[in-house]
């Protein structure tokens, strides 16, 4: 049997657990993205660069995985008993653009990074799922910049949810940001996420990773609420991957 009729055989026989996203304990954050600093200011010509580590980026599914797995499988996570507390909201940010065009990899050929996949549902406090919204989403790329200016609209794009309100998209694992160098503060690594329906715009938040961090001794790092708080998780063929349920509720969207 062939390698491609094995991996085959594979899709079909193994059972891949739910991801179970666990959120991280910490103080309560604002907007992230809020002072004009450097690695985080909005300007293109800012040559400040996040805390790096080595390029590990390797592709989503290689032929030495030991079981393939379905990085999207948290668009099918089952729903909690008490859906009645909303995600919390966040602010835009300065580094919004509108107009990223649809799709659901946000990578940029030659740029490096660990490949991310985040997935989840988008449901509203009555636990019902919220089908064909419109998640616009952005990051910083691996550098500390926001595209600004381009046409590719690098580090953004747009995803549909499907009809039980799950989605899915690839990055990869976004920087930590040098928010303040005088006094060595720093944003938590995060991805901006805007929900539109029906043309209306619903809902700002951030998903933040700050396990994903190691700053210098001294330094502090903006964390966001709790409920943002997310743990990534590590695959053996070097990707990574997250779940998150995302809890619409009566509250307006944060002020950007």
């Amino acid at each position: 049997m062939d390698l491609h009729s094995r991996r085959q055989l594979l899709h079909g026989l193994t059972a891949v657990a739910l991801v179970a996203c666990a959120p991280k304990s910490g103080p309560g954050g604002g907007d992230g993205d809020r002072a004009a600093a450097p690695g985080d200011s909005g300007d293109p010509t800012d040559t400040s660069s996040p805390i790096d580590s080595a390029d590990t980026s390797s592709p989503l599914d290689t032929a030495d995985s030991a079981e393939p797995i379905d990085l999207c499988e948290g668009r099918d996570q089952s729903l909690p008993e008490d859906c009645s507390t909303p995600t919390s909201p966040d602010g835009e940010g300065p580094n919004y653009r509108a107009g990223a065009p649809f799709r659901d990899d946000l990578r940029v050929e030659g740029e490096g990074g660990i490949p991310f996949v985040v997935s989840g549902r988008l449901i509203n406090t009555a636990c019902e799922p919220i089908s064909n919204a419109e998640l616009d989403i952005w990051q910083a790329g691996p550098d500390g910049k926001y595209d600004l200016t381009t046409d590719e609209f690098r580090w953004r794009g747009k995803v549909l949810t499907n009809a039980n309100g799950g989605y899915c998209f690839t990055t990869v694992i976004p920087p930590v940001l040098l928010k303040d160098p005088a006094t060595l503060s720093y944003n938590v690594p995060h991805i901006h996420i805007k929900v539109f329906l029906d043309g209306t715009e619903l809902f700002n938040t951030q998903l933040a990773f700050p396990e994903e961090v190691d700053i210098p001794e001294g330094a502090t790092l903006e964390e966001k609420p709790e409920d943002r708080q997310l743990t990534v998780e590590h695959l053996s063929d070097g990707t990574a991957r997250v779940s998150f349920l995302l809890v619409l509720g009566p509250t307006p969207p944060a002020d950007g």
